[in-house]
């Protein structure tokens, strides 16, 4: 029982550590971008400053990462791709939105996700697990709160 509340526990500081550094990466961004003109140089600063910290901490043994492996990476290639349109999509937007705009649309991501699964999982089959719509329900009750 005890293990189990401190699972709860370190999944509740993730998500409120996770919350705080996506609100304040959205802040940062919104500022970057309305000094530079250019979206897709933020897009590529962020991107460089990440592979260099993480190749840096590689070389130091601060970090443990693979090696560079076309075999291995050729199967994300993809992610990559769709990833860095949706980052650059990120701050188009806040370029001319506000923040809370964007969170209030990325807030909605969760429940189209639903939608699309439910909708999916009715295509396939007609049997539908009872957790599922009622997830769906406390998701959307939650956006109303």
């Amino acid at each position: 029982m005890r293990e189990k509340q401190e699972d709860a526990a370190e999944v509740a500081a993730a998500v409120i550590t996770y919350c705080f550094c996506s609100g304040g990466m959205l802040v940062i961004n919104k500022i970057a971008v309305s000094h530079t003109p250019s979206p897709a140089l933020v897009t590529l600063c962020q991107f460089a400053s990440c592979t260099v910290l993480v190749y840096g901490g590689k070389l130091t043994g601060l970090l443990r990462t693979d090696d560079f492996e076309w075999r291995k990476v050729k199967y994300f290639l993809i992610y990559v791709l769709s990833f860095s349109i949706g980052t650059w999509t990120n701050i188009k937007v806040l370029q001319d939105a506000n923040v809370e705009t964007v969170i209030v649309f990325r807030s909605c991501t969760p429940l189209a996700v639903s939608d699309h699964e439910i909708a999916r999982d009715r295509t396939r089959s007609h049997e539908i697990t009872r957790d599922r719509p009622r997830s769906h329900e406390i998701a959307r009750a939650g956006l109303h709160l």
